[in-house]
């Protein structure tokens, strides 16, 4: 079955194409020059004909749900759901950073996915490998850098990884020294890594499927 991922929940996205656990293709953005918007239509389009297939001959579409970028969310969740729709095929969701987090789950210990989120908070969340498979640790949230830093054990085996780490790289460290900061290309979600995930849980119920914020909007908040 020939899945279709949809990533616009982080600075980068993109969309890929895989078929079981093989990799058939992916479009990789730098969405920090363009919009969302701008991106993830011409992503699914580039990535399509680069492996010379349409729409109609995908069996299911996966997206990165949430947490990140609010209106990223509400434009890759509406993408997906018109496909899904038009296509008839099943949606899939997947927690943006368990992606990131599976996308090192050949190591052993704590693995710490981290987004920058606004008003000084992240969006973060730990998980445990076993070198095979992940166990969640503490389930994704939006909290403060040094409050989420204080619910991680000490442990020599401790990995950091996301835009969130790059960015905190240097109050990390000062925290757990012997922890290691990922850099390169699994520092950040890749597309692909969204399907295969996608494809081991269960498809989503396309009417009740909502963003993933964690957290109430600006604009909620300022109504209150």
């Amino acid at each position: 079955m020939l899945c279709l991922a949809i990533d616009t929940s982080t600075k980068t996205g993109g969309a890929a194409v895989v078929d079981g656990d093989k990799i058939l293709g992916e479009y990789v953005l730098d969405l920090e020059r363009k919009t969302h918007s701008e991106r993830v239509i011409p992503a699914i389009d580039s990535v399509l004909k680069g492996i010379g297939i349409t729409v109609n001959d995908l069996g299911a579409i996966a997206i990165a749900y949430g947490p990140g970028s609010f209106t990223g969310l509400r434009i890759g969740l509406a993408t997906a759901k018109a496909l899904s729709f038009s296509l008839q095929v099943p949606l899939y969701k997947v927690d943006t950073l368990e992606a990131l987090a599976s996308q090192l789950g050949y190591l052993e210990g704590l693995i710490c996915p981290i987004l920058n989120a606004r008003r000084n908070e992240v969006y973060a969340a730990i998980w445990q490998s076993d070198g095979h498979s992940l166990t969640c640790f503490k389930d994704s949230r939006a909290m403060p850098l040094d409050e989420f830093l204080g619910d991680i054990p000490s442990t020599d085996k401790l990995f950091f990884v996301g835009e969130g780490a790059l960015t905190a790289e240097s109050i990390i460290k000062a925290k757990f020294p012997f922890s290691r900061i990922v850099k390169g290309t699994n520092s950040f979600l890749h597309p692909a890594t969204i399907a295969l995930r996608a494809l081991m849980s269960k498809p989503a119920d396309v009417d009740l499927l909502v963003p993933n914020y964690l957290r109430k909007s600006e604009a909620e908040n300022k109504k209150e």
